[in-house]
């Protein structure tokens, strides 16, 4: 992910870390850490769980937009 670069569409990736011990059963265990930028609004789920009723079509194709433009810079 660091390979990526930045664009506005995408959370900045920072860091990724892991951790792993072994169990009393000798079994591997273990977690991994992932640290992004800090988003400082809501998720969209957030704010669309927030909002009663429908949300205005302009908003929907706004999001779609910039979830594409962050999809289609991956990709790219």
């Amino acid at each position: 992910m660091k390979t990526i670069g930045k664009h506005e569409s995408l959370i900045e990736y920072i860091e990724f870390g892991e951790e792993f011990t072994t169990s009393e059963e000798s079994t591997l265990k273990g977690k991994c850490y992932l640290a992004l930028e800090y988003a400082t609004n809501k998720t969209l789920l957030d704010y669309l769980m927030s909002k009663p009723g429908m949300v205005h079509e302009k908003w929907v194709r706004y999001w779609f937009l910039q979830i594409f433009k962050g999809l289609y810079y991956i990709r790219s």
